[in-house]
C-alpha cells in the first residue's frame, strides 16, 4: 500500500509539470514565456506534494518505528536538494549559448531524445528499486520517500526563485 501511495505522489509531481507544458498560460497583459509561468505556477504545487510525500513517509516511519531511516532520507534529500540548487545556479549563470532560430517542436524533439537515451535505464532502476524495497522492506522505502520529499521540496524552491 505504501508503494503505491509513493507511487501516486511521484504520478502526480510528474502530471503537475506535464499539465503545464501542455497547457501553458495565455496572458496577453504581460507578455512572458511560457517558461516562467511553468515555474511560477509548478514550483507551489511541487512543493505541496513534496511537503506531502515528506509527511506521509514520516508518518510510514513512526508506524513501522523506522524514524531514524526516515531521518537520514531527509538529510540525504537536503543534500542532495542542496546540491542540485547550487548545479541550477552554476547553470544560469552561464552565458548562452548563440540563439538560433526556434524550431517548431524543438522541446518535444528533447524530451523524446531523453526518453530514448534514459528510458530504459531508469525502468531498469525502477525495477531494481523496487526488488530492493521489497527485501529490505520500510526502513528503505522511508528512506527513499523522505529523500525524495527534501528534493522535491528543494526543487520547488528553486523553480519559484528562478521564475523571478
Amino acid at each position: 500500500m505504501w508503494t503505491q501511495i509513493v507511487g501516486g505522489m511521484v504520478l502526480l509531481i510528474a502530471a503537475s509539470f506535464a499539465i503545464q507544458v501542455v497547457l501553458p498560460r495565455n496572458l496577453r497583459a504581460q507578455p512572458r514565456p511560457s517558461r516562467q509561468y511553468l515555474k511560477r505556477d509548478a514550483a507551489p504545487i511541487s512543493g505541496f506534494l513534496g511537503a506531502l510525500l515528506l509527511v506521509l513517509s514520516f508518518v510510514e516511519s513512526s508506524r513501522q518505528q523506522v524514524i531514524v531511516a526516515w531521518g537520514w532520507g531527509a538529510a540525504v534529500g537536503l543534500v542532495a536538494g542542496l546540491g542540485l540548487w547550487v548545479a541550477m545556479i552554476y547553470w544560469h549563470s552561464q552565458p548562452a549559448p548563440v540563439a538560433r532560430p526556434a524550431k517548431r517542436f524543438a522541446s518535444l524533439r528533447l524530451a523524446w531524445r531523453i526518453i530514448t537515451t534514459y528510458g530504459m535505464i531508469l525502468l531498469f532502476a525502477l525495477l531494481g528499486l523496487n526488488i530492493a524495497v521489497r527485501i529490505m522492506g520500510a526502513s528503505l522505502e522511508v528512506f527513499l520517500a523522505g529523500a525524495l520529499g527534501v528534493v522535491v521540496i528543494a526543487m520547488a524552491f528553486v523553480m519559484y526563485a528562478s521564475s523571478q
